[in-house]
């Protein structure tokens, strides 16, 4: 795909998991609560670690709606943390069997 050479001064860089979750946790659609989802499944992202690293290194800074992210943050915990099957999902998590996530906060 690349020719044979050296990228000697190419240098990639990306964001850890959990930077790039909380990064989304704002925003908050569809696509980002499957992203971190599926970043957890895949075992990249630690729901204690997220919260953690939510309390300490975001919501200090966070300017306004604390509630509404730390409510947030509490939907994307459960989902990760929830069974793969709709029965006994916890309030506010996904409900949808098919490959795309409909969640709510209710």
């Amino acid at each position: 795909m690349f020719p044979r050479a050296r990228w000697t001064n190419l240098q990639l860089f990306a964001l850890d998991p959990v930077d790039l979750a909380l990064s989304k946790l704002e925003r908050n659609s569809d696509r980002d609560r499957e992203d971190v989802v599926r970043s957890a499944r895949a075992g990249y992202i630690d729901s204690g670690v997220l919260k953690a690293r939510y309390l300490e290194e975001a919501r200090p800074y966070l300017l306004n709606k604390h509630e509404w992210h730390d409510q947030t943050l509490e939907l994307w915990i459960e989902i990760i943390v929830a069974p793969r099957s709709n029965t006994g999902a916890p309030r506010g998590s996904c409900t949808n069997p098919s490959p795309t996530l409909v969640c709510s906060r209710t």
